[in-house]
């Protein structure tokens, strides 16, 4: 499931990125930044800002203001106090106090503010994270004792204009 999540996330990045670009092709290209932890953690940030206005022209419309498509695979390993809390939602997870359990996360964020007002911000997270037990000797991968996805998504409505401001609070 690692696998086939981790390959699954790094390429919706890469389909939202592009259907942005293509959305407004006038516009700069997201800036991609890959990167690599010294504990194995990699991802790939994604991000788009609107060009500033020169000395002399008025910036560039752009159907996008900024916006973050970021990426991130992180593995390490979880104190029992964590754990501890953990099971209230998880009941699954092995509880002992004074074992540590390991732990992968992998996930995708987006951050997107649309240029025109009217149009309301966006913010998603959706992960897959899983607890395994350590792996015995000879194994090659540990034995997930519990997985979940989890995430969300909300629109955040712009009000930038007083009518706009006046019309939503009555």
């Amino acid at each position: 499931m690692r696998q086939r999540f981790e390959e699954y996330i790094f390429g919706l990045q890469e389909e939202i990125i592009i259907s942005f670009e293509r959305l407004d092709p006038n516009a700069p290209a997201f800036k991609r930044d890959s990167w690599v932890q010294a504990q194995g953690w990699k991802g790939v940030s994604g991000i788009f800002s609107a060009p500033l206005p020169g000395d002399a022209s008025p910036a560039p419309q752009t159907v996008l203001e900024k916006a973050g498509v970021n990426v991130s695979v992180v593995h390490g390993i979880l104190p029992p106090p964590v754990i501890k809390e953990m099971r209230e939602d998880h009941s699954s997870i092995p509880y002992d106090t004074r074992t540590s359990l390991p732990f992968f996360s992998a996930g995708i964020s987006l951050v997107v503010h649309p240029r025109n007002p009217h149009a309301p911000t966006v913010h998603a997270d959706y992960y897959y994270f899983e607890i395994t037990e350590e792996a015995a000797e000879g194994e090659e991968t540990d034995k997930a004792v519990a997985w979940w996805f989890g995430g969300g998504s909300d629109l955040v409505p712009s009000y930038i204009y007083e009518e706009d401001a006046r019309h939503f609070h009555t």
